[in-house]
């Protein structure tokens, strides 16, 4: 726990480094658990309805890298204050962070309708606590940090769509 402290827990640059590569990697890591596996294979997919837009598949790892690095940076960026408030948040911003990593195991990974599902409820849960930490930021001096979190809000919310466009609730 003192090496966390020591190294992600501290306003330097090089704490900005440890940050942005630890969830990197983390994403990468369980990336290629499921790949590596096969348990990306949808073996229900004549149940799913296709989705009304279909990405590239460089696009969504792209999209994740870019969005992990924002969420990293702004939970780094909370070291810099040293109130509650701000504990709070980066704590937030942690789970928030480790829900995105954890999305391809709960989402992917599980086989059938439930996997859908649990992506479905992932999703709402992320947003849950992105809006919350929103609102929660506008009343502290770290409020700036919240554009940063936009485009994670924007992305969720995307996602979410196309899951339930899978399902055809729409």
């Amino acid at each position: 726990m003192k090496f966390i402290n020591q190294s992600l827990n501290i306003p330097t640059r090089s704490s900005l480094a440890a940050n942005i590569t630890l969830f990197l990697f983390l994403v990468m890591l369980m990336n290629f658990l499921i790949f590596s596996y096969g348990w990306d294979e949808r073996s229900d997919a004549a149940a799913l309805k296709q989705p009304y837009v279909d990405l590239p598949e460089f696009l969504i790892p792209s999209v994740w890298v870019l969005l992990i690095s924002l969420l990293a940076y702004v939970r780094w960026s909370l070291n810099k204050y040293a109130n509650l408030q701000a504990k709070f948040s980066r704590k937030l911003i942690t789970i928030i962070l480790f829900l995105c990593i954890t999305y391809t195991f709960y989402a992917i990974a599980i086989k059938g309708i439930l996997g859908i599902y649990s992506g479905l409820v992932g999703n709402l849960v992320i947003l849950l606590l992105l809006i919350y930490d929103i609102i929660f930021n506008f009343k502290f001096e770290f409020r700036n940090l919240n554009w940063y979190l936009y485009p994670v809000v924007a992305w969720i919310v995307f996602a979410t769509t196309l899951i339930m466009s899978e399902l055809a609730w729409f």
